[in-house]
C-alpha cells in the first residue's frame, strides 16, 4: 500500500495541472469532476466514489461509494470504517446523476 503525506499529495495535485492550491494549502479540484481526482482533494461532506489499487501484482482494484468521517477520522468505505492497515482510497469522483 502506498501512503504519501498530505504535502506530497498537494504537490502531485498541483503538478497534474487540474488543481489549484488555495489559501492554507487547500486543494481546489477542477470543475471537471467526471474524472478521477487525487484523494487529498476529496470533499468531506458527501458520499463519493472511492478507488484504490488493492494488489499491484495482479492489478486488482476496488471502487465503491464512501465518505470521510471526521468523528472517526477515517474513510467509511462500503459501510466499513477503514483502519490504518486497510487499503486506503487513493482517488475519488463525484457520483453520477441518477437516470
Amino acid at each position: 500500500m502506498l501512503i504519501i503525506s498530505k504535502e506530497k499529495c498537494l504537490r502531485l495535485a498541483e503538478m497534474e495541472g487540474d488543481h489549484e492550491i488555495g489559501a492554507g494549502g487547500i486543494v481546489l479540484p477542477s470543475m471537471e469532476v467526471e474524472r478521477w481526482q487525487l484523494i487529498c482533494s476529496a470533499p468531506t461532506s458527501m458520499v463519493i466514489l472511492l478507488w484504490a489499487l488493492t494488489d499491484t501484482a495482479t492489478g486488482n482494484w476496488k471502487m465503491a461509494t464512501g465518505y470521510w468521517s471526521s468523528g472517526h477520522e477515517t474513510w467509511i468505505w462500503e459501510g466499513l470504517h477503514l483502519k490504518p492497515y486497510d487499503v486506503q482510497p487513493t482517488h475519488w469522483m463525484l457520483l453520477p446523476s441518477p437516470p
